[in-house]
């Protein structure tokens, strides 16, 4: 399962609709292709993926960069919430990935990663040895679960310098952490 912090904002997906049907994701979404590579380099099918935001809906706007502007409701945070989990429990991964730092505060806010509540971002997980979070149990889903944290792939080649793992550095740290990730889930390719 991959998480974002949200889909997209109202003019891009207009845009997209009013385009032919690109059929490569790649040509439709650019961060896609750093996220391909990077999934691709852990041995991880794209067809096994369920992907998936924290924050649904689109923002009202023309950029889709800015804060979700739904962060300051309450209530629909905790829709959000109830809803990712309630995917989190119908999907059972063995490996959940989050990408970018907008979305840790949200998680933080799960019972299992509350490790994270005074980290605000990819640099402070590293530092405190939590961006890798072996057998996960999110509240009353059966099964276990191991989270890794990395960088959105839209800011991938820009913020990937400061990641560290182990003593890795730069894009080779996060490669690492995603390789150990998928190690300590189990996760084996359906077919490669």
């Amino acid at each position: 399962m991959i998480i974002g912090h949200n889909y997209d904002c109202e003019e891009t997906f207009r845009r997209a609709q009013q385009e032919p049907r690109l059929p490569d994701p790649e040509q439709r979404w650019r961060s896609f292709r750093w996220l391909r590579l990077l999934l691709e380099g852990a041995r991880i099918r794209l067809d096994d993926c369920f992907y998936t935001n924290f924050f649904v809906g689109l923002k009202a706007a023309a950029a889709s960069t800015r804060p979700f502007p739904g962060r300051h409701d309450a209530d629909y945070v905790r829709w959000c919430r109830e809803l990712l989990l309630e995917e989190i429990c119908l999907q059972k991964p063995t490996l959940l990935l989050t990408l970018g730092q907008a979305v840790l505060p949200f998680l933080a806010r799960l019972e299992p990663l509350r490790v994270w509540s005074g980290d605000r971002s990819l640099r402070g997980l590293d530092e405190h040895n939590t961006a890798l979070l072996p057998s996960v149990q999110f509240n009353e889903c059966p099964h276990s679960t191991t989270v890794v944290a990395l960088n959105h792939p839209g800011f991938w080649p820009r913020n990937v310098i400061t990641r560290r793992y182990e003593s890795f550095q730069g894009a080779e740290a996060e490669h690492a952490l995603l390789r150990a990730g998928v190690q300590c889930s189990g996760y084996t390719a359906s077919m490669w």
